[in-house]
């Protein structure tokens, strides 16, 4: 919620926001957490629109992203 308030400061400019999760977290705390962030509103993503590429999926993250 701390980082959804700072992306709100003009100054910052941010327009969207990206969290990184470890894959390697045990699945009931994975669970739980990408359940909180979607609650919030955070969806899966991919960095294709920052790096003009294919849409790769990580091994070892899992990408949740949303618009400020």
């Amino acid at each position: 919620m701390a980082l959804l308030e700072l992306c709100s400061i003009s100054s910052f400019d941010c327009t969207q926001l990206v969290a990184c999760l470890d894959r390697r977290l045990p699945a009931n705390e994975m669970s739980g957490l990408r359940r909180d962030l979607g609650w919030v509103g955070f969806e899966p993503v991919t960095l294709a629109p920052w790096t003009e590429s294919d849409e790769i999926v990580s091994p070892r993250w899992l990408l949740m992203g949303m618009d400020t």
